[in-house]
């Protein structure tokens, strides 16, 4: 099923996803556990920041957990109803092995003139390595994704855009669809 946090949520116990999705723009103020299977995103209709903000609180993020995060063109705004913004004040868990993704969902033409945060990590310090527990994907091919460095990002989590979104490929006179524009191919 599907939590929607709106608000600001006094529930202080554990919040556990097992294949479920939490979305919203609200806080939580117990631990919050991503499974394998569980989806992660702020905001609801619109972008959001969801936020884990009890004192003494983690968010933990499990193999094969999903943050699904929406991002317009301007990677300037963090959080608020421009990009969306999953906000952790507490401790921070990745997994020992294996992978958490983030999905990025283009609301608009992405810009690579700098990194888009997409975690805040107010409790935690990461390292390096931390960024090898990410994999960012995305359902439009033309883009490419890294990590930033997490020790130089404090305290946020930070992805970079490459790619074009723009570019199209015109293929007149092929079949099946002889006056249909490309524009998923490379």
């Amino acid at each position: 099923g599907t939590v929607d946090v709106e608000g600001a949520n006094t529930y202080t116990g554990d919040t556990t996803l097992n294949g479920g999705k939490l979305i919203g723009n609200g806080s939580i103020q117990g631990n919050v556990i991503a499974h394998a299977g569980a989806t992660i995103g702020p905001g609801a209709l619109t972008p959001g920041t969801l936020s884990v903000a009890g004192s003494g609180t983690s968010l933990t993020l499990n193999n094969n957990s999903t943050n699904i995060i929406r991002l317009s063109g301007d990677p300037s705004y963090v959080g608020g109803n421009v990009n969306d913004l999953l906000s952790d004040n507490g401790a921070l868990n990745l997994p020992a092995s294996g992978l958490t993704y983030i999905k990025i969902v283009p609301l608009a033409a992405l810009s690579g003139s700098s990194g888009y945060s997409v975690l805040y990590c107010g409790g935690s310090t990461l390292a390096t390595a931390d960024a090898a527990k990410f994999k960012v994907v995305c359902d439009n091919a033309r883009y490419n994704f890294t990590i930033e460095d997490p020790s130089q990002t404090v305290p946020y989590i930070k992805v970079d855009v490459s790619g074009n979104s723009a570019n199209l490929l015109w293929k007149g006179n092929t079949a099946p669809n002889p006056n249909a524009w490309d524009h998923s191919t490379k």
